[in-house]
């Protein structure tokens, strides 16, 4: 036809007009010549993006062929397909090679605003090993040599744990480039990566430890202390806490209520459910001392423990290593040995251990003092079906004792709670989760039988 370009010969036909015209590419409609009152020809494509018409620029069609211009277009309309602008593509390209640092930070970035429950498991893999290596070299020239370079480093150290996530950090990061027009194909593709089996953490802090920990909080300042001393009483996981949100917190219920998207509960079997964290005395003194703050903007922010800029912290390396420092000090100046080393998961892990070891407290109390879902409990088997009680009130017992528990061992540096080596005789009318705190029989003033109390609180059942 006459109105539409066939051929790169068919191109002296279309003459300048008064006004400024388009004519289509009959192989691709959507690019478009462009004839000015000036002479002047330059290739557009034109298409709609998120129900806006966008306009995409290729070049003179002086120094740019029909073939060339045609190749550009079908490129720039397959990332509009993707949702990707490609004026937004073109303009990283011609500021210079987008550094593999650059992407990560845009990724990052990305994470955030999701609130991922991992961002900062996964800016700590980052900083320590992959950054420091990769930040400047430019994304396209990343290749597998490169990664698998960064893994083995980690492997040699022996974190086969930390190998994993580096490589899966790095896997996701290329996908998320890929996705977003930044990389055509990710070196990663296709590799199985590391499958070294990695052995399940076994390490758990001690009293003494955990009293190091608490104490070493003061050279931390707000919000971080806060955060610690709650990590250590809550046994949650660390961006539980980090990320807490003032409407998360139901002082009238006495609980921490977090939805799925901020716990592991997010697979399907899970049912995406989120988990509560009874408040204990001890909580309540620390979250008491915490003040609303507002964001840059003069906003109250969200967040219980923000940082200047209104968001929760998100890497928590150099909190851990002011703390190591602190520990590693005081303990030379007491001629006491160094620290085994140690992670924030490792606060959960103790208090699951010293909460059975010390507090008597049973499996199925501490798992739901902690929010851990037991082998089976979304699943066919007997517990997943038949055992349908919450142990809500037990775990909140639990977690009202094991405050306690911390409160005497960060109070007095001279105490440590006694740790119990052989088996107590116990009272068979007390149900067993509530065996170990301070419970003894009582009768009721009533005259109606026997109950029993928590450490001196009122009776809650009859036995």
């Amino acid at each position: 036809m006459a109105d539409e370009i066939v051929s790169q010969a068919s191109l002296a036909r279309f003459k300048p007009r008064a006004t400024p015209y388009e004519v289509s590419v009959r192989d691709v409609p959507p690019l478009k010549l462009v004839v000015r009152p000036s002479g002047t020809h330059s290739w557009i494509v034109r298409k709609r993006l998120r129900g806006e018409q966008l306009k995409f620029t290729i070049g003179e069609e002086s120094a740019i062929s029909l073939d060339v211009a045609m190749e550009e277009a079908r490129a720039a309309l397959a990332l509009i397909k993707k949702g990707i602008n490609p004026n937004e593509v073109k303009k990283a390209k011609a500021v210079g090679p987008v550094t593999f640092g650059t992407v990560a930070e845009q990724w990052m970035t990305t994470r955030m605003a999701q609130q991922r429950r991992s961002v900062a498991q996964v800016q700590r893999v980052l900083d320590h090993d992959l950054l420091p290596s990769l930040a400047d070299k430019p994304i396209a020239d990343v290749t597998l040599a490169d990664v698998a370079k960064c893994v083995r480093v980690v492997q040699t150290r022996g974190s086969a744990g930390v190998a994993r996530q580096v490589w899966s950090t790095c896997t996701a990061l290329m996908n998320w480039a890929v996705t977003n027009g930044i990389l055509k194909a990710s070196p990663l593709a296709g590799v199985r990566g590391v499958a070294d089996p990695v052995p399940p953490r076994e390490r758990w802090l001690n009293p003494e430890e955990l009293r190091d920990v608490w104490q070493a909080t003061a050279t931390l300042g707000e919000p971080h202390a806060s955060v610690v001393k709650l990590l250590i009483l809550t046994g949650a996981r660390e961006m539980e806490i980090a990320a807490l949100e003032w409407s998360e917190i139901d002082r009238s219920e006495g609980l921490i209520r977090l939805p799925g998207p901020r716990t592991k509960r997010t697979k399907p079997k899970h049912y995406n459910i989120g988990r509560d964290i009874p408040l204990s005395s001890a909580m309540l003194a620390v979250l008491d001392q915490v003040q609303p703050t507002t964001d840059p903007d003069g906003k109250r922010s969200p967040f219980v423990f923000p940082k200047t800029n209104g968001k929760p912290e998100y890497r928590w390396g150099y909190p851990k290593e002011k703390i190591d420092r602190a520990i590693a000090e005081r303990r030379e100046a007491e001629g006491r040995p160094p620290m085994l080393g140690w992670w924030w998961h490792d606060l959960r892990r103790s208090l699951g251990t010293l909460m059975a070891r010390d507090l008597r407290q049973s499996v199925a109390v501490i798992e739901a003092a902690i929010g851990h879902l037991r082998p089976g409990a979304a699943s066919s088997s007997i517990v997943g079906v038949y055992q349908k009680h919450s142990y809500a009130a037990e775990a909140a017992a639990a977690l009202e004792a094991w405050g306690r528990y911390i409160t005497a061992l960060v109070e007095d540096t001279n105490v440590v709670p006694l740790i119990r080596d052989h088996e107590e005789p116990v009272d068979e009318r007390i149900p067993p989760s509530y065996r170990g705190l301070g419970s003894k029989v009582v009768m009721r003033e009533d005259g109606g039988g026997a109950g029993f109390v928590i450490g001196g609180s009122r009776p809650v059942r009859k036995p």
